[in-house]
């Protein structure tokens, strides 16, 4: 039986674990930086973090990945995992090699699959697929996905790497199940519209705004940004800023019935002092008014 999702190198590669290569910042990493003047370059105006956390596997082909601010080479295999708020690419440069990419986004309730396939620097579209999953619909239950967080007795780097290894082959394994059903390459559906954008309610419910922007929703879903756009208005009727506004707005008066300070609330949402924040406020709610 064939898989919908991945060709049977592909599946090889993913069922081998001898084969990764990881880097992240929890460990030393398996791969060396090197020196890429042109990419560094380039790194310097298009890198970008965010609140969720999420995997990039190289499935075949491969280029270079800038992260925390040095450069490593991608080859299949190559696995990256960027925690919350960490530095990485955004997207990549127009001299790209050919490559096909695997993104796996954990926000919650939901996890993110996009798969990119770079032709001559660009997307190919025709190769893109996207997929929005529950984590009982991937059979990862709840413990499974509290793997992620490692108490701090673990202050080996040898089981530090174990963990995120085991974690990674488990949504691994879950997402090659689920290519070998039969609705597995069902077409892009209002449904799974819908979904995609209810999950990223949820991830801006779950951060009130901290760190969130438009660039990076849009890309976590596999959409153009102003594809991304229409979406949301058309499932919720809200534009995105409003609906953070209205998430920040909630968390606000939360933080406040629990006796938070104002500089608590200021760096929860995200602001870089409480300056800020009061200017938002204030901005915010004239809007309203």
């Amino acid at each position: 039986m064939d898989n919908n999702f991945f060709s049977d190198s592909i599946l090889q590669l993913m069922s081998q674990p001898d084969r990764w290569a990881m880097v992240s910042s929890w460990f030393t990493p398996d791969i060396s930086h090197a020196v890429q003047p042109r990419h560094t370059a380039w790194m310097a105006d298009n890198s970008h973090s965010h609140p969720h956390r999420e995997f990039l596997m190289t499935l075949d082909g491969g280029g270079w990945q800038g992260y925390h601010g040095k450069v490593y080479p991608r080859r299949p295999g190559s696995i990256f995992f960027f925690d919350a708020f960490e530095s990485h690419d955004f997207f990549a440069p127009d001299w790209t090699p050919d490559e096909d990419q695997l993104w796996i986004s954990l926000l919650p309730q939901h996890i993110a699959i996009c798969m990119y396939s770079f032709r001559d620097g660009k997307i190919d579209t025709r190769r893109e697929c996207r997929r929005i999953f529950t984590s009982d619909e991937l059979g990862l239950s709840e413990s499974a996905l509290l793997m992620l967080k490692p108490g701090i007795a673990i202050s080996s780097a040898g089981l530090l790497r174990l963990h995120l290894s085991s974690f990674i082959g488990l949504l691994l394994s879950a997402i090659i199940h689920t290519g070998y059903m039969a609705n597995a390459n069902r077409d892009e559906t209002e449904g799974l519209q819908r979904r995609t954008v209810q999950a990223i309610q949820h991830h801006i419910e779950a951060t009130a705004g901290n760190g969130v922007t438009l660039d990076s929703l849009a890309q976590l879903t596999g959409y153009s940004k102003f594809h991304f756009m229409r979406l949301f208005k058309q499932h919720t009727g809200l534009s995105i800023h409003t609906y953070i506004d209205q998430c920040r707005h909630q968390r606000i008066k939360e933080m406040r019935v629990a006796g938070s300070s104002q500089k608590e609330i200021s760096y929860t949402l995200g602001f870089s002092c409480p300056a800020a924040f009061c200017h938002w406020q204030k901005q915010s709610y004239s809007k309203i008014k």
